[in-house]
C-alpha cells in the first residue's frame, strides 16, 4: 500500500527541506570563508605594510606595520589576558582584507559566467532542432508547452552529443538553455518526452538556475584557492593554475569551459602533462622555487589544502543533499505541468535503460544522472547529487505514477541513530584537524612570513628616514 500525497504537499515538503540543508551550508560557507580569510591575513597585511614602506620612500606614509602590531599585541602579551571583544575585533580586522578579495573574485566569476555559453553567454557546440524531423518537432513544441504550463519565457534548445538525457543551464529564468542529448527525441514517446522536458522546466520555474550559479561560484572560489595552493611546488601545475587566473582578464567561451572543467577536481592538472616535463622530483636540498614561495607556505599553501579538504568533506555533501531534495522538488513539480506522473516515471525508466551522458559541467542540472559520473559544478562528492531512479519512483508512486512498489525508501532506525553517531565523529573529527591546520598555518605564518617582512620593514623604514 502507497501513501498517497498530493503534488503541492510534495513540492512544499521538499522545500522546506531543502532550504534547512540550504541554510546549514550557507552558514558552513560563511564559517569557512572567514577562516580562510583570517588564514590569509599575515600574508595580505604584509604585502600592504610594505606597499605603505615603499611609498614612504618617496613621501611619508602610515606605518602599518606597527599599527599590526599594536593590534595583535594584546592577544598574545602574557602580561595580559584579551577580552572577547578585542579578540573578535582583531579577527574582523584580520578577515577583512581577504574578505574582500574573494569577494571580488566572486564577482569575477560571476562575469566569468556571463561569457560561458553554458550560461547562455555564447554559442554552443550543437545545433537547434531541426523541424523537419518529426522526434525533434515533437520536441521542440513540448518545450513550448511545458513553458507556458509554467509561466516562464521559452528557453532555447541545443541539440548537442550525447545520449539519452537533457539538462538546463542558465543565469535566470530569462538565460536559459535547454541541451538535449541528440538520443533523446527518438527514444522517448509524447507521454514520457513531457516528462523529461516538465522536469527540465520545472527546476528553471523552481529557481534552480540562480541558486546553481551561486553553488558554482561558492565551490569555484574555493577551488581556486585550494588550486593555487596546491601548485606552488610543481612549476607545469602552477603554469596551468596561472592559465585559470588569465580567464578573469579576458574570458571567453573556450576558457571558461576550461575553467569549469579544471574545477570539478582542485587537484587534477587542467591538461595533460607533457613527457618532456615530468612531476617534480624532490631531493633533500631545497630548490630556488621552495626558497621564494616558502613565505606562502602558511597563508597559501595550508589554506589551499583547507579548502580543498572542507569543501569535499562538508560542503559538497550538504550541498547535494539540498540538490537531491530539489530534485525531488521538480520531479512533483513536473507532475503538477503534466497532470501525469506515470510520464516522468515512464521517462526515468527509459532513460535508465539507455546511455545518460551529457555536457559534464551540467551534469547536476540533467533529468537523470549519468551512471558514469557525478561530475559538474556540484562536483563529485561523497554524497550523489541524484536520488536514485528506485527513490525518485516511489516518490512519483505517492504522486499517483502506477509503478511497481519497490519498498519502503526510509532507512531502518538503528542504521540511522549509527549514521547519525558518525556523523557527529565525523564532524568532531572535521574540527579538530581544522584547529591543527590554523595553528600550523599561524606558526608558518608567523615563521617565514611576518618575520622576513618585519625584517624588510625595518630596512624600507630605516632607508625612508
Amino acid at each position: 500500500m502507497v501513501d498517497r500525497e498530493t503534488f503541492f504537499a510534495a513540492i512544499a515538503r521538499h522545500r522546506r527541506a531543502s532550504w534547512r540543508v540550504t541554510a546549514a551550508c550557507a552558514v558552513a560557507v560563511i564559517v569557512v570563508a572567514i577562516v580562510v580569510a583570517i588564514l590569509m591575513a599575515p600574508l595580505l597585511y604584509c604585502l600592504l605594510a610594505l606597499g605603505f614602506d615603499l611609498i614612504n620612500l618617496v613621501t611619508p606614509a602610515p606605518d602599518l606595520m606597527r599599527w599590526m602590531g599594536g593590534l595583535v599585541d594584546p592577544i598574545f602579551s602574557a602580561r595580559t589576558s584579551a577580552s572577547g571583544a578585542t579578540i573578535v575585533r582583531a579577527g574582523a580586522i584580520a578577515a577583512m582584507p581577504g574578505l574582500t578579495l574573494m569577494a571580488i573574485a566572486a564577482l569575477g566569476l560571476r562575469r566569468i559566467w556571463t561569457k560561458s555559453p553554458l550560461f547562455d553567454g555564447g554559442d554552443l557546440p550543437g545545433r537547434t532542432p531541426d523541424r523537419s524531423v518529426l522526434a525533434e518537432e515533437r520536441l521542440a513544441n513540448v518545450v513550448e508547452e511545458m513553458a507556458i504550463a509554467a509561466g516562464i519565457p521559452a528557453p532555447r534548445v541545443v541539440i548537442v552529443p550525447g545520449g539519452v538525457n537533457a539538462a538546463a543551464c542558465g543565469r535566470d529564468q530569462s538565460h536559459v538553455t535547454l541541451l538535449v542529448g541528440d538520443a533523446l527525441p527518438g527514444s522517448l514517446d509524447r507521454e514520457q518526452l513531457e516528462g523529461a522536458i516538465g522536469h527540465l522546466i520545472a527546476s528553471i520555474a523552481n529557481g534552480d538556475m540562480t541558486i546553481g550559479l551561486r553553488v558554482t561560484t561558492t565551490l569555484a572560489l574555493f577551488a581556486l584557492v585550494a588550486r593555487a595552493g596546491s601548485s606552488l611546488d610543481d612549476r607545469f601545475a602552477f603554469r596551468q593554475t596561472a592559465s585559470l587566473w588569465r580567464v578573469f582578464v579576458a574570458p571567453t567561451s573556450a576558457n571558461t569551459i576550461a575553467l569549469l572543467g579544471a574545477l570539478a577536481d582542485p587537484f587534477c592538472d587542467t591538461a595533460a602533462r607533457p613527457a618532456t616535463t615530468p612531476p617534480v622530483s624532490r631531493g633533500t636540498a631545497l630548490t630556488w622555487r621552495e626558497w621564494v614561495t616558502m613565505p606562502l607556505m602558511g597563508p597559501v599553501l595550508i589554506t589551499g589544502f583547507l579548502c580543498a579538504m572542507v569543501t569535499g568533506f562538508l560542503l559538497q555533501p550538504l550541498i547535494a543533499l539540498a540538490w537531491r531534495q530539489r530534485k525531488y522538488m521538480a520531479d512533483a513539480t513536473a507532475v503538477q505541468l503534466t497532470r501525469d506522473p506515470d510520464a516522468l516515471a515512464g521517462a526515468l525508466a527509459a532513460m535508465a535503460d539507455g546511455p545518460r551522458g551529457i555536457v559534464p559541467w551540467t551534469a547536476h542540472l540533467a533529468v537523470a544522472a549519468d551512471p558514469r559520473s557525478e561530475s559538474g559544478s556540484l562536483g563529485g562528492g561523497m554524497v550523489p547529487v541524484f536520488p536514485s531512479v528506485e527513490k525518485r519512483t516511489r516518490a512519483l508512486a505517492r504522486l499517483g505514477a502506477h509503478v511497481a512498489s519497490t519498498g519502503s525508501s526510509r532507512m531502518p532506525w538503528p542504521l540511522l541513530m549509527i549514521a547519525g553517531v558518525l556523523g557527529a565523529v565525523l564532524a568532531a573529527l572535521m574540527g579538530v584537524v581544522v584547529y591543527l591546520l590554523v595553528i600550523v598555518s599561524a606558526a608558518l605564518s608567523g615563521l617565514f612570513t611576518v618575520v622576513p617582512a618585519a625584517l624588510l620593514h625595518a630596512l624600507l623604514r630605516s632607508l625612508g628616514r
